[in-house]
């Protein structure tokens, strides 16, 4: 057997415990870079999940607008016609209805058109 001194049983003891605690840590260590990695694929699929959330809403809010704006399309196209309708019936006057001049409202200026063709006298 060796004989070691006082020293080298101390240095030797305290080598193997630097030794284990070193073992101790990288332990550790990579249990927790194991539960991070766990966690970071957690918090993405979190994120994934509330993003496609967020954007079905926002697809069934543009669905929704777009239904009403397409109504109010429609309302305006029917407006426009009825006042096209409405302008034709206020552009009507007796040249053009095809109401007799006995017709004509009273106070309203008469108009009878002139068919005749002048002739040339020679």
């Amino acid at each position: 057997m060796m004989n070691l001194s006082k020293e080298d049983i101390e240095n030797r003891f305290t080598i193997n415990e630097y030794k284990r605690y070193n073992n101790e840590l990288r332990s550790k260590y990579n249990a927790l870079s194991l539960e991070h990695s766990r966690v970071l694929k957690q918090q993405e699929g979190i994120i994934k999940s509330q993003v496609e959330l967020k954007t079905r809403e926002i697809r069934k809010e543009l669905k929704e607008k777009d239904k009403i704006i397409d109504e109010k399309n429609k309302e305006i196209e029917a407006l426009k016609e009825k006042i096209v309708k409405m302008q034709m019936k206020l552009d009507t006057d007796l040249t053009n209805s095809g109401i007799p001049t006995s017709k004509t409202a009273i106070g309203k200026k008469k108009y009878i058109p002139n068919t005749r063709e002048k002739q040339t006298r020679i």
